[in-house]
């Protein structure tokens, strides 16, 4: 969602407030540059490596290239080993930064509340730094309040999270419609507060990291891929690249770790193949949740899904074979991605999978469309293996097992190939809307706009990036509700594991 005003110069805010009785605004990059907190973490580095001649200087320029600076810099030294990477970013992390507010925030901030408005800020990002560029700024007597993120429970809860914002509301003791947040990040930064009746402001900071990364990606001569100066979270843009788990959990409270770890290496393989072939894809359902609310995979997620037009799954079933270490392996009424080869370590109920989901036309008519879901319905309880009765209503198992019985009297391949006919069924008509038919029961009947995967986006994704749909925010309220919210702790659950 985008911001709905903008500005160029952080104290045009004083514009832009008429009926606003709280401003509240984003932190690295807005009230200050976050250039000076990368120079200024490499310094503390550099300091404690005399050995190594002018490395401030060789770290910021290989961050500028949109290296990974730390062990760009260690490794052209000879000096890359794991003790001393790790006391690179411990240095990095706890720095006592050398950072100031831009010119006129402090005067600004002061004006604002003497004229009687609330401020506050919230700001992504690990609590000790955080709170370090907080202290070197003086901030805490220049607001009245201020949130870091991660310190509500982990990485989960940073924007576009909306938990923040409501506690926020609460303390300053505003309606939101009376509020307003000023960021720097429009993919992000806007969302929840939008969405809670906010007015929101984005400042285009001509200094920032993240619109120069823009400008820059804009600039890139064509065929370059352009490197990421920066992971777009409000959190220190380097540290996010440098460090390798990402926003993988520190802590395995959900046993997935194992798993993710394998299935993004997977992945990453997938994108660079797809990318080779002039394949386009999106990351979809709960991995394209996870890129959005947690800029990597949801904690307790322990598989990963991706969508495709009709096209495209047609040639990726032609092609896929040239795909080295991987196979396509047909289940159920889906496609699913696995490595050659990879068989079931001693424990495991499930090999890590890349399932791939289709896009095809949904049919206008309301017979037509009941009809198309009725048979395909039908047709994945004939599909079923093994079927745990338990949690399903009486109705509904005598239908599951009705239709189970019927699907032994033919072969898998004759039901598969059913099962695709109907799903292709409207791609011949120009309808209105699309559907994912191979889908879970629960999702086949959703609707999605025709353009869903007419605009893909490069998102961040742990310690690298892929593709989500840049209307994502439609597409996953559309499946999800109130996707930024989390579930309760007792419904987070690993689904195969």
């Amino acid at each position: 969602m985008k911001a709905q005003t903008v500005i160029t110069s952080i104290t045009e805010i004083e514009t832009r407030l008429d009926g606003i009785q709280a401003a509240v605004f984003d932190l690295d990059d807005t009230l200050y540059s976050e250039k000076e907190y990368v120079k200024s973490g490499y310094a503390c580095i550099a300091a404690a490596f005399p050995q190594i001649e002018d490395m401030q200087n060789k770290l910021w320029q290989s961050f500028l290239r949109g290296g990974k600076a730390i062990d760009e810099v260690l490794s052209l030294e000879g000096a890359l080993t794991e003790e001393n990477k790790l006391e690179c970013l411990r240095l990095y992390r706890f720095q006592t930064p050398d950072i100031h507010l831009y010119k006129g925030v402090e005067e600004l901030l002061t004006r604002l509340r003497k004229a009687g408005l609330k401020i506050g800020i919230i700001t992504d990002g690990r609590s000790e730094g955080q709170r370090a560029k907080i202290a070197a700024l003086g901030l805490e007597k220049l607001v009245d309040e201020i949130i870091v993120t991660d310190e509500l429970g982990g990485v989960e809860f940073r924007k576009p999270n909306p938990l923040a914002f409501e506690l926020m509301q609460k303390k300053l003791g505003v309606p939101f419609e009376k509020m307003i947040y000023v960021g720097d990040n429009e993919k992000k930064d806007f969302i929840a507060p939008n969405r809670l009746g906010m007015k929101t402001c984005l400042f285009a900071n001509p200094d920032g990291l993240y619109t120069q990364n823009t400008q820059s990606t804009q600039n890139a001569q064509s065929g370059e891929k352009e490197q990421n100066i920066m992971s777009e979270t409000s959190e220190n843009k380097e540290i996010e690249k440098e460090t390798v788990v990402s926003s993988l959990q520190t802590e395995d409270k959900y046993g997935t770790r194992a798993v993710q770890n394998e299935l993004l290496a997977m992945m990453k393989d997938i994108h660079a193949f797809f990318e080779s072939k002039g394949i386009r894809y999106a990351l979809c359902s709960g991995s394209a949740l996870g890129a959005v609310r947690h800029n990597g995979f949801i904690p307790w997620d322990d598989d990963m899904d991706i969508l495709v037009d009709r096209e495209n799954y047609q040639r990726i079933l032609e092609v896929f074979g040239e795909c080295d270490g991987y196979v396509l392996r047909r289940d159920l009424w889906i496609y699913r991605i696995q490595k050659k080869g990879r068989e079931k370590k001693e424990g495991e109920r499930y090999l890590p999978t890349v399932d791939i989901f289709v896009l095809d036309n949904a049919p206008d008519g309301k017979w037509a469309r009941k009809w198309q879901l009725l048979r395909l319905k039908m047709l994945q309880g004939m599909m079923k293996k093994d079927v745990d009765y338990q949690k399903f209503s009486f109705a509904y198992k005598a239908c599951l097992f009705c239709t189970h019985l019927l699907g032994k009297l033919f072969t898998y391949n004759y039901k598969f190939k059913r099962y695709e006919k109907i799903s292709r069924k409207a791609n011949k008509k120009d309808t209105k809307y699309t559907a994912c038919f191979n889908d879970l029961f629960k999702y086949i009947s959703l609707r999605y706009e025709k353009d869903l995967l007419q605009s893909l986006a490069l998102h961040p994704f742990e310690d690298t990036q892929f593709y989500i749909p840049e209307k994502y925010d439609t597409y996953l309220t559309t499946i999800y509700g109130d996707y930024m919210t989390p579930p309760k702790e007792s419904e987070r659950v690993a689904r195969h594991l």
